[in-house]
């Protein structure tokens, strides 16, 4: 069964801090690039921290490419603005 996971990206232009939680689980920090690398890189940890996690993103700026890259992976992306 999928569990929410909340996730909030603090966007800069060379790296992003990413904060997540679910319910039940310890909170999850990780720092990424602002690259492909950096975006896969979250995904990956992402799944591997929440296995069953259902991932909702909270960014600033929905134009931003890491919000492009996320939606189209496919995930849910909300703007905070």
């Amino acid at each position: 069964m999928p569990v929410p996971v909340a996730v909030g990206v603090d966007c800069s232009d060379r790296t992003h801090v990413v904060h997540a939680e679910a319910p039940g689980s310890a909170p999850f920090r990780l720092q990424i690039a602002n690259d492909l690398a950096g975006f896969l890189t979250l995904i990956e940890q992402l799944r591997q921290h929440f296995p069953a996690g259902d991932f909702g993103f909270a960014l600033e700026n929905p134009a931003l490419l890491i919000a492009q890259f996320l939606m189209q992976a496919g995930l849910a992306v909300y703007s905070c603005n």
